[in-house]
């Protein structure tokens, strides 16, 4: 919060003085609020800098993390032959090879629409004098209770949708010059299911609506085995990997499913973590040594530099491990680098001691995630508290500074106000006087023929 500046427009020949003191006087008044702006403009690039660095901690984290999962599942990635199928990692497959054939089915959903349509849809009654319906999908029986108001397509509709049929209803509207309307109703999940509608008295032949679509199951084989599935998308069948059914098969058709270990894989995680680390140490250097930034000193970077070494020092699950044993080393500048062909060039035995290592096991890298979270967890982490004290001490210094701006601005008035009121006399005295000064001057005038000089 800003003074304003009061411009003093005096009469009298002292109103520049006057001027000069409500200045002087303000500007003396003012350096309190002018250090606890200082003080707040320092707060504010503590908190930038801290926002910064939780963030390229939350990063690392992440890295780590992923490289974890990575190493966990051994970097199995997964592909398909055909986009008939898709394919994705859920977990930690075996390294295998899959048939999908004779996919017969895709699980669709059952749906039904109304044999007659109606003109009205807000008017025209639907259950008749019992005022209920009842409601069959699969074989599941709901009693639809109505009233005379509601007794109509659109009540109808909605009263389905209030309830926990199985099903949605909605109201389609074709257009036609009668009977436009008809209600459509559909299964909420896939899989065969008889839809049936029809007044609580009455029998089959009052049915309201026809079957559209029966509904039916995914059904396909799974390395010659049948399998059935009321989604399309299965995760049971194989620990670890995903499908999607998109299009039945072909007579004859199989679909490949490849899980396999990727060095690409692992070596695009450990490149990211690289990278995360890099400038996690850059942004601790800017806070670190003789051109240290805000944070210097700062207990937030010190734990931050803990946690880094421990990245560094990490020796894998039985204590025998080291970075540069799959290819990541250190330099002079504390910078981290990753040899891609330590990896391309593993053997199967080396491999799989990087997955132990990289993994997310206690002692091994990927571990390490968990401790860099404790840091930059955006509601938990060290990193919040500390912003959140940014945060309250910002707070109360805005309100320091707004109750002694607006103190400083009574001051300004009140000394404002006085020295006006003085001015204001002053020029009254100084008119007097040269009106006392013109009186003499013409009194020696007249007396003697000449000016007092």
């Amino acid at each position: 919060m800003g003074i304003s500046p009061l411009a003093f427009t005096g009469l009298s020949k002292f109103s520049d003085d006057f001027q000069a003191i409500v200045n002087r006087t303000v500007a003396i008044a003012n350096l309190p609020v002018q250090r606890l702006q200082s003080d707040q403009a320092t707060l504010l690039s503590k908190k930038t800098a801290m926002g910064n660095l939780r963030s390229s901690v939350a990063n690392l984290a992440s890295a780590l993390s992923s490289l974890g999962s990575v190493a966990g599942s051994r970097a199995v990635s997964a592909a398909s032959s055909s986009t008939k199928v898709n394919v994705s990692v859920t977990g930690s497959p075996i390294a295998a090879n899959y048939a999908v054939s004779e996919i017969t089915s895709l699980a669709t959903s059952a749906s039904a629409t109304a044999k007659t349509g109606l003109s009205d849809k807000d008017a025209t009654p639907l259950a008749g004098p019992g005022l209920s319906l009842s409601l069959t999908v699969g074989a599941s029986v709901h009693t639809i209770a109505l009233t005379e108001s509601s007794d109509n397509l659109q009540g109808v509709a909605d009263a389905i949708n209030a309830g926990n049929f199985g099903v949605r209803a909605s109201i389609i509207d074709t257009g036609a010059a009668s009977g436009q309307f008809f209600l459509a109703l559909n299964a909420s999940e896939a899989g065969p299911a008889a839809i049936s509608l029809r007044p609580s008295a009455g029998g089959e032949e009052t049915e309201i609506l026809q079957q559209t679509n029966p509904g039916s199951n995914a059904l396909f084989k799974f390395n010659g085995q049948p399998v059935s599935s009321k989604s399309n998308s299965i995760s049971s069948v194989v620990e670890g990997l995903a499908f999607t059914l998109n299009e039945t098969t072909s007579a004859g058709e199989s679909i490949t499913i490849s899980a396999q270990p990727s060095r690409n894989t692992l070596s695009a995680a450990m490149k990211t973590f690289v990278s995360s680390y890099n400038n996690l140490r850059d942004a601790v250097d800017a806070q670190s040594g003789e051109q240290a930034g805000s944070l210097s000193g700062d207990r937030i970077v010190y734990e931050v530099q803990s946690r880094m070494r421990a990245v560094v020092g990490v020796s894998g699950p039985d204590g025998s491990g080291s970075l540069a044993k799959f290819g990541l080393t250190m330099g002079a500048n504390g910078k981290m680098s990753f040899d891609d062909s330590a990896v391309q060039w593993m053997g199967d035995a080396d491999l799989e001691s990087a997955f132990a290592f990289l993994g997310g096991a206690p002692g091994a890298l990927g571990s390490i995630a968990g401790d860099l979270d404790q840091l930059s967890d955006p509601i938990t982490g060290l990193i919040a508290y500390e912003l959140s004290s940014y945060d309250l001490t910002d707070r109360r210094l805005t309100a320091q500074i707004e109750t002694l701006s607006q103190r400083v601005s009574a001051t300004q008035a009140t000394l404002f106000a006085q020295l006006q009121a003085a001015d204001a006399l002053l020029s009254q005295l100084e008119s007097q006087q040269n009106i006392i000064e013109a009186s003499v001057e013409s009194l020696n005038l007249v007396m003697f023929g000449k000016r007092d000089r």
